[in-house]
């Protein structure tokens, strides 16, 4: 991208992918030699000028920054991209066909996360497997091997963290992630979930489809589907949650790094 952007003395590259719902994104029209004629921020369904969406890898020129006002937000997509255009630079555009998702909801994280972990893909991550568990990973080289009960059962790929617990009669489908400091309770169902750090399932505990962010903890008994809990959310014994996002309960700034 970098030696297609000096080529065409470009004052700003874009990525681009082609996507099946460009309204959904901002679009690009490219004339012969992929230099960028018009650049539309979500189009109205069927009236984008093509396919092409912005991937979100920009190339800037120095002088191009000094564009963008300051003291106030500013939308490169509505305001710089269209100024550059209608003032004759070169916004080239980089045409490139290669796996691209956008994460932007939870349910898109989460499938791009479990994606990782499937063969080919998980081939691609710098990890290490634990002595003698073949199927299950663990984030980086030395660190403090997982406590995995004999009785638990375990279906990979699963990607483990430093210190993990898990307990007897637990079952863990993957693909998953459990962070470093997970505690898996006894007799608990996690199945095709995404664990951050330090968070605790209690014993009997269900979780499915799920992502859970730092320090979560779930109750007891507790049955979640499709629920994405943000830092610090605790869950009490014995709830039933579905299809819903929790905010966090932990600010940023508070979090222990």
């Amino acid at each position: 991208m970098e030696r297609a952007h000096r080529d065409a003395e470009a004052s700003l590259s874009i990525f681009l992918i082609a996507v099946d719902e460009p309204s959904a994104y901002g679009i690009a029209q490219l004339d012969e030699d992929n230099r960028i004629v018009r650049f539309v921020e979500k189009p109205p369904a069927g009236e984008a000028p093509s396919r092409w969406a912005n991937a979100g890898v920009w190339l800037f020129e120095p002088d191009v920054l000094d564009l963008i006002p300051s003291g106030r937000r500013s939308m490169v997509e509505t305001e710089l991209f269209p100024q550059l255009i209608e003032a004759g630079k070169r916004l080239q555009g980089y045409p490139a066909d290669c796996f691209w998702v956008d994460i932007g909801t939870p349910e898109r994280y989460l499938a791009v996360q479990l994606r990782l972990l499937e063969e080919p893909a998980l081939h691609i991550l710098p990890l290490d497997t634990w002595p003698g568990t073949p199927l299950l990973r663990a984030e980086a080289p030395g660190g403090t091997p997982p406590v995995i009960s004999p009785d638990a059962h375990i279906r990979g790929p699963v990607l483990l963290g430093g210190g993990v617990e898990i307990g007897p009669g637990a079952e863990i489908i993957g693909p998953a992630v459990l962070g470093s400091g997970c505690r898996v309770g006894a007799a608990t169902w996690l199945e095709r979930s995404v664990l951050w750090d330090g968070v605790d399932l209690g014993r009997g505990a269900s979780v499915r489809e799920s992502v859970l962010a730092d320090g979560c903890r779930i109750g007891e008994r507790s049955d979640l589907r499709s629920v994405f809990a943000g830092a610090g959310v605790i869950i009490a014994a014995d709830r039933a949650l579905s299809g819903v996002l929790l905010e966090p309960a932990i600010k940023p700034s508070s979090r222990k790094k």
